[in-house]
C-alpha cells in the first residue's frame, strides 16, 4: 500500500536566540535534523532537548513552544502523509521522538531536501507560514501549492 507525502517545507536554518516560539498546532508533522548548537522543545508538560546528530519527530496538531538561548543550526521539514499510517507509527512510539542520525537516515533526508529545493520558509515565524499551511491543507488541488504527491513510501 503506497501512501501519499506532501511537503510542505524543507531547509536549513540558522538561529541566534530566536528561535522562540509558541505554535498552537500545525497541520503538518515537523522533522528536525540537529547540526550545530542546542534548543528545547515544550510538549505540554515535558521539556526536550534537541542537540546534534540526532532527528526528532513533532506530530501535527500537537501544541508545542520553541526554545533557545544561544545558536542553533538544524534542518527541517514539514510534512504530511496518510494519516492512519502516521497513527499506525505513532502508538508505537512516544509523542515526540529522538532518532539518532545514521547515515542511511541522513542520505534520505538530504535527498528529500534536493528534491524540495525552493521550499525554504520565507520567513522563521510560525504566525506567518502556520496560516499558509492551513489554507493549504484545505485545498483540493494540492500540487499547485508546491506539494509533492506522488512518492511510493512502502516500506518506510
Amino acid at each position: 500500500m503506497s501512501q501519499i507525502a506532501c511537503i510542505y517545507n524543507y531547509g536549513r536554518v540558522y538561529h541566534e536566540n530566536d528561535w522562540n516560539f509558541k505554535i498552537p498546532g500545525s497541520v503538518f508533522w515537523r522533522i528536525y535534523l540537529v547540526s550545530e548548537g542546542e534548543a528545547h522543545v515544550r510538549i505540554y508538560d515535558r521539556i526536550y532537548r534537541l542537540r546534534p546528530g540526532h532527528m526528532y519527530l513533532i506530530p501535527a496538531f500537537v501544541p508545542h513552544e520553541d526554545m533557545l538561548k544561544g545558536s542553533f543550526v538544524h534542518r527541517y521539514l514539514h510534512f504530511r502523509l496518510d494519516d492512519a499510517y502516521l497513527e499506525a507509527v505513532m502508538d508505537k512510539h512516544d509523542l515526540v521522538f529522538e532518532i539518532p542520525e545514521t547515515a542511511v537516515l541522513s542520505d534520505i533526508f538530504m535527498r528529500i531536501g534536493e528534491l524540495c529545493e525552493g521550499f525554504e520558509l520565507e520567513t522563521p515565524i510560525p504566525q506567518a507560514y502556520e496560516k499558509k499551511s492551513s489554507i493549504i491543507s484545505g485545498h483540493t488541488d494540492m500540487k499547485s501549492f508546491r506539494c509533492r504527491q506522488d512518492w511510493n513510501l512502502t516500506g518506510i
